[in-house]
């Protein structure tokens, strides 16, 4: 069965065919009411899908945003964390070796100045460790 036909043999607009299987003549052509009651079923039915489901999407929203607050915090815990160790390694290790290399070299070369300029640069060397940069401003070299 073809279904049913107008006049000219067009389909009448109140009829849908809805694919699928094969059910028979009777379940091929549901008309226009029937087609609506479903959609409207339908709509129902999604708009409930829609209220369960939207407090999920909240929550999980909600956690992801906590989550990434949480692991950004950690990244700057753990840069700060770096930070602080390459400045303890620099004043506790690489300074203190900087400082010995340049008096060892000082006091290992052999200059054939007098011991007294070698004295003098030595004795320079170390009140610039301990005290800093001399202060030109005061006439201090």
């Amino acid at each position: 069965m073809t279904g049913r036909r107008g006049r000219g043999g067009e389909k009448r607009r109140s009829e849908v065919w809805l694919p699928g299987p094969p059910r028979g003549p009777w379940v091929d052509w549901l008309s226009h009411t029937s087609f609506r009651r479903l959609q409207v079923k339908l709509e129902s039915e999604n708009q409930e899908a829609r209220a369960i489901t939207q407090p999920l999407l909240d929550t999980e929203n909600g956690f992801v945003k906590d989550l990434e607050r949480f692991l950004c915090r950690q990244e700057r815990a753990e840069l700060r964390k770096r930070e602080l160790l390459h400045k303890r390694w620099t004043e506790r290790v690489w300074t203190p070796i900087q400082k010995r290399s340049v008096e060892d070299q000082v006091s290992h070369c052999c200059y054939d100045e007098a011991e007294r300029i070698r004295s003098m640069f030595l004795h320079y060397i170390h009140y610039c460790n301990s005290k800093g940069r001399p202060d030109h401003r005061h006439g201090h070299t």
